[in-house]
């Protein structure tokens, strides 16, 4: 059996979430209009990956602003992600990165991702956390073409993620017939 002390968590780190963050960090007030897309009608009647997208444009539209993805506001979404974990008796977390990184300026790379991640972390005794890859086949083919490119530069040269983690709905069937090769690669090494 096993205890509050030994759960592992898996946590879906969507490129909304992120943004959700900084605005929780950065300005918090604006967080009652996110609350008016969860109790309307149109939230309601959604499929999953219809809310997602109703999620993901309300944050959007929020967090347009480039002024609340700095450096500060990035270290304090890792501070309060790390207590909300572990003060829930999480030991370990899953958390899915996306490979382009355009909300964050600063940010070059997965690398750069990943290294300020850790970097933020009040220390390895409060959370372990694996990255995985996030790839949405979901995407036009000039942007799968460059999370491609860069999940495969990025990732498989430095060892940095621990998996990927692919969403898509059942129309992108064929984008996986034709990213197969390059994600069974990263698979490989």
């Amino acid at each position: 059996m096993k205890t509050r002390a030994d759960q592992v968590h898996s946590l879906l780190h969507c490129h909304f979430e992120s943004a959700l963050r900084a605005l929780a960090v950065a300005r918090p007030s604006e967080m009652r209009r996110l609350r008016l897309v969860f109790n309307s009608p149109r939230y309601a009647r959604a499929t999953p990956a219809e809310k997602l997208s109703l999620l993901d444009w309300q944050v959007g539209r929020l967090a347009h602003d480039q002024d609340i993805f700095t450096r500060d506001v990035f270290a304090e979404v890792v501070r309060r992600l790390t207590a909300e974990m572990t003060s829930s008796g999480i030991r370990h977390v899953d958390l899915r990165v996306g490979v382009r990184m355009h909300r964050w300026p600063w940010i070059g790379s997965l690398a750069d991702a990943i290294r300020a991640f850790k970097a933020a972390m009040p220390g390895p005794e409060a959370l372990t956390v694996s990255f995985l890859g996030a790839v949405n086949l979901s995407k036009p083919r000039d942007v799968l073409d460059a999370v491609s490119g860069q999940v495969l530069e990025d990732a498989s040269a430095a060892g940095l993620l621990a998996g990927l983690d692919i969403n898509m709905r059942p129309s992108d069937l064929a984008a996986l017939d034709l990213y197969l090769g390059p994600l069974l690669d990263l698979q490989r090494s």
